[in-house]
């Protein structure tokens, strides 16, 4: 992928600190590391209990957890990733653990994202709704 320096970039060759010359070399990298990090498609097939249908709800189901605690929307993201890099190493995962797999999942991404991550036993009182 290659990408020219538009007007903008343009205008900020003069900004010592903008680092505009840089700009076409930072996106092929970081176009390389997309395509070096992406999932497979296929990365469920080595459930055998969890399907996209489950793996869906769960994500519903994080969504209004991560609401109900107004967590930034980067939180959101690591919370996903998180859950799809697990489903991804670990082939028998049961259905009846997945719903504490997503709320570990937002714990650790509330810890590295949020300035003040809800406490866990607070998400735990969530899962006991």
């Amino acid at each position: 992928m290659t990408r020219k320096l538009e007007v903008c970039d343009l205008l900020e060759l003069r900004n010592v600190q903008s680092c505009a010359e840089y700009a076409t070399e930072i996106f092929q990298h970081m176009y390389q590391e997309e395509k070096r990090l992406a999932y497979p498609k296929n990365f469920l097939e080595n459930q055998t209990e969890i399907d996209r249908k489950k793996r869906s709800y769960l994500v519903d189901y994080l969504i209004e957890v991560h609401y109900k605690f107004k967590m930034w929307p980067e939180t959101l993201y690591v919370t996903v990733g998180i859950v799809d890099r697990y489903l991804m190493k670990k082939s028998n995962l049961s259905k009846k653990n997945l719903q504490e797999l997503g709320i570990t999942a937002i714990h650790i991404a509330g810890k590295y994202e949020e300035i003040y991550p809800p406490s866990l036993e607070k998400l735990v009182k969530v899962t006991q709704c």
